[in-house]
């Protein structure tokens, strides 16, 4: 509760007392809430198209669960051979906890905004000032926790932050990239066309 209250100071005392397991619960955590996140926006849908939010929930919480998890700790694995490229310093456990914690704020900013999405009319409006407010709680948090963890300055932790974007942007344009030479395109047709949830 301290990361939503005083970040700064969170941050501060887990220098020296970054844990994996604790980091592993933090991120099982953020994994369960955006699990809860696609089950409601799931039953949501369903109200919307029948057999949905049966689909779309329970699997996709499951799915969400897991792949926070793996992306969690790969993540920490670039992070770890970022930061022994840019400054020598390296360890996963710092690693995983520098991406650990940010996940969770992220995660309880997405469920608040699928929660304000239920509400008719301003739900959507306050959802995306809520999602503003936690973007840049969780950009910050991930920034400040480079830098302290690893004792470098912003440049470093700034720079480390959009090398790893960078690269998972570039994952994920390549897996689109396979998908759509394996389906021959139909999958980026399907889901211009909404035929896909």
């Amino acid at each position: 509760m301290k990361l939503f209250l005083k970040p700064a100071e969170a941050i501060e005392e887990m220098k020296g007392n970054e844990k994996f397991g604790k980091s592993f619960l933090v991120l099982v955590i953020a994994g369960v809430l955006l699990g809860i996140t696609v089950l409601i926006g799931g039953q949501a849908l369903g109200s919307l198209i029948p057999g949905a939010s049966l689909i779309i929930g329970w699997q996709g919480a499951l799915i969400a669960l897991v792949a926070i998890i793996i992306l969690g700790l790969f993540s920490a694995l670039i992070l770890k051979i970022i930061m022994k490229v840019l400054t020598g310093k390296h360890s996963y456990h710092k690693s995983f906890a520098t991406i650990a914690y940010p996940y969770l704020i992220f995660a309880i900013g997405i469920l608040i905004v699928t929660l304000l999405s239920l509400i008719p009319v301003v739900g959507s409006i306050l959802g995306a000032l809520v999602m503003v407010i936690f973007m840049a709680l969780y950009l910050a948090a991930y920034i400040k926790m480079i830098k302290v963890l690893f004792e470098t300055d912003f440049i470093v932790a700034l720079i480390a932050a959009i090398i790893l974007f960078v690269s998972f942007y570039f994952l994920l344009a390549s897996l689109v990239s396979v998908l759509t030479l394996m389906t021959g395109g139909s999958v980026l047709g399907e889901l211009g066309a909404g035929t896909i949830v």
